[in-house]
């Protein structure tokens, strides 16, 4: 047996079973409960539907929408993470294909650099100073060169190979210093004279009171050198 009823919020008809007069019901149209009486007709007791609404559960804000309804979810802190990520990598390239290329290259070319660097500063120092004669039987003879150095001043936060490399270093006669051309392997410097050095020390005790300006490259392995503009040329003589 059945007993037919309506719910008294929404007017459905609903068929319950007679077992269920004396209990609740819930409308399965507006969830509304009421009371199933034996006679059946407009369910007794129905709830307001304020208390129906407050059972429903609560449901998600919808997100946001653009126009054409279309849902834009932005995740910031995603955003940070690929950026930090793509400037790390940046930055590693940036290494790879600048300072350390240009630490590699020097690496190349630093043994030639020194070797240039000396023999120039040094046949500059012997002309000045024999005014372009040596005497190889003539006891204390001048021998004078570098004493300490060249040091090269390489810069390391670079993207390329600088057109100048600086160095100094000590004679004996004083301090020098200037700079090496790594494309064209020339070299210039000033060098002091009268000055005192020591071996060890990378600077000069007392410093010279003068100075010579020495430029220079080699040449089919010979330094072609100019000691304040004027050829340095040593002729050595070596007959008793």
């Amino acid at each position: 047996m059945s007993i037919i009823v309506s719910c008294g919020t929404c007017g459905k008809k609903l068929k319950v079973p007679d077992d269920r007069a004396g209990k609740m019901a819930k409308c399965p149209g507006c969830l509304n409960t009421f009371l199933v009486t034996a006679g059946g007709g407009v369910g007794a007791a129905a709830a307001p539907p304020t208390a129906v609404a407050a059972r429903m559960p609560k449901t998600a804000a919808a997100p946001k929408t653009a126009k054409g309804g279309a849902s834009i979810a932005v995740s910031w802190g995603f955003i940070a993470m690929i950026a930090g990520v793509l400037l790390v990598v940046g930055s590693i390239i940036a290494l790879i294909f600048g300072p350390l290329r240009v630490q590699r290259q020097w690496g190349e070319i630093g043994s030639d650099a020194d070797t240039n660097v000396k023999s120039v500063v040094d046949r500059g120092m012997q002309f000045n100073a024999t005014g372009g004669i040596i005497n190889t039987k003539t006891p204390g003879h001048y021998s004078g060169g570098i004493r300490e150095g060249p040091f090269f001043l390489v810069p390391f936060l670079v993207m390329s190979m600088p057109d100048a490399i600086d160095f100094k270093g000590t004679t004996n006669e004083g301090e020098f210093k200037g700079k090496y051309h790594p494309k064209s392997g020339e070299v210039e410097c000033d060098a002091e004279l009268g000055g005192l050095t020591v071996a060890g020390l990378d600077k000069a005790i007392h410093h010279g009171n003068t100075k010579i300006h020495i430029t220079g490259r080699m040449k089919n392995n010979d330094p072609d050198v100019e000691v304040d503009g004027k050829k340095a040329i040593i002729k050595v003589i070596s007959q008793d």
